[in-house]
């Protein structure tokens, strides 16, 4: 009965913590800025924020409570965070990048905004800005950790009025987030950082791209 109410929690936490960390309102676009907005400049790369999201094992005994938790928790490697961090640093793996080539690849394909060239002239301005992101558990105490992300997509005239904005979110129960490891396989093979970054990047970006796509 515990753990399955526990199951429960630790849903509703994550889906609440994606759900609450919106951007902004939402802006729909034009008709008139959807036929005139085509290529964009995008001034500066995603903003990732400091302080990465991190719930796993340790947190989950944790959160059960009492000496049995604590003990149980003195298991798990300390600051995970920081490791997967300095693992994704040192392995040259740049979730900003990422993000935004995963966006512009999904709006290519549904041929909507592209990248203005060097020196041409651009009908507006794209910035993406990562609310949360980080990793978690899909179940209880669940040694496999999935990726989650909430991205805010900002795209402002040349006059700096916004013409669409959009927040999209994907946590680790997304049926397209396929891909979760244990955390030592993230730091033995960081290559598995950069799939499921890759991987949630692109769920959130097609995400977003659908919504610009649709007016909604």
């Amino acid at each position: 009965m515990l753990f399955t109410r526990f199951l429960q929690l630790a849903a509703l936490l994550l889906a609440t913590l994606l759900a609450g960390c919106a951007g902004g309102p939402t802006v729909r676009m034009s008709e008139s800025d959807r036929a005139k907005i085509k290529a964009v400049t995008m001034q500066a790369p995603p903003a990732i924020p400091a302080d990465m999201f991190f719930h796993g094992r340790a947190q989950s005994f944790l959160s059960v409570g009492g000496l049995l938790g604590a003990a149980m928790a003195e298991s798990v490697p300390k600051e995970p965070k920081e490791q997967l961090l300095e693992t994704m640093k040192a392995n040259g793996i740049d979730l900003s990048l990422i993000i935004k080539n995963e966006f512009f690849a999904a709006s290519a394909s549904r041929g909507l905004l592209t990248q203005a060239d060097p020196g041409s002239m651009a009908q507006g301005d794209l910035s993406l800005t990562v609310n949360v992101y980080g990793f978690g558990q899909t179940q209880g105490f669940s040694s496999l950790l999935f990726p989650l992300l909430n991205v805010t997509a900002t795209l402002k005239k040349p006059n700096g009025e916004i013409a669409w904005q959009k927040t999209e979110f994907a946590a680790p129960l997304n049926a397209e987030n396929k891909y979760g490891y244990e955390f030592e396989q993230y730091l033995r093979e960081p290559e598995l950082l950069r799939k499921t970054l890759s991987n949630i990047s692109g769920i959130v970006s097609r995400m977003l791209v659908d919504a610009l796509a649709t007016d909604r």
